[in-house]
């Protein structure tokens, strides 16, 4: 696994996890305008604009580099506890 604290991304051989981007925006709201989703989330509004994909984004986003910056914290202890251990 690797982190890269500068791009904000966690990435293994299979996987790239990264922040949404204003750009995600158009197949966010294609994925997400979808009624069956709608009535089985409860905050997903319906139609699901470019707006509220954007607003979405903007907010998760802060929660998001707080994870990361806790993750940032936490990795190195627990990759250290488990090279020790062996």
């Amino acid at each position: 696994m690797i982190y890269s604290q500068t791009d904000k991304t966690i990435e293994t051989n299979k996987l790239l996890l990264r922040l949404f981007k204003e750009t995600d925006a158009p197949e966010v709201t294609r994925l997400c305008n979808n009624y069956n989703l709608y009535k089985n989330t409860l905050y997903l509004p319906y139609p699901y604009s470019i707006e509220d994909v954007v607003s979405w984004i903007n907010n998760k986003i802060f929660i998001t580099l707080m994870i990361i910056s806790i993750l940032n914290l936490l990795l190195p202890i627990r990759l250290q506890e488990r090279y020790t251990e062996q």
